[in-house]
């Protein structure tokens, strides 16, 4: 299984500035598959799940991660199908607001 072929990795900074609502700082991604970040885009309004809550001044990191399955064998019993997952991250000392180039 090659994630740079079928895979897609994202990693998002979200953060939410005093009175604001949360938003996304920055985004990077790596491979070839489909999917894009069910969190939103770099630069636009975050769309956070329920109970995930970004407090003001606060900045967290979603990475986020795609992968197209074909089944190699029993072809007929499992479906080709996009898997899914992600995690949440939370800075201790620092706000991650910007990434270098």
């Amino acid at each position: 299984y090659s994630m740079a072929n079928e895979g897609m990795l994202v990693v998002s900074s979200i953060g939410r500035p005093s009175g604001g609502v949360p938003h996304i700082h920055w985004q990077r991604t790596f491979g070839g598959g489909s999917g894009g970040s069910n969190f939103g885009s770099e630069g636009g309004a975050a769309t956070l799940p329920t109970g995930l809550d970004v407090r003001e001044g606060e900045s967290i990191i979603i990475t986020e991660a795609f992968f197209d399955y074909e089944p190699v064998i029993v072809q007929q019993v499992l479906e080709p199908d996009t898997l899914y997952k992600y995690a949440v991250f939370r800075p201790r000392f620092v706000s991650l607001t910007t990434i270098n180039p």
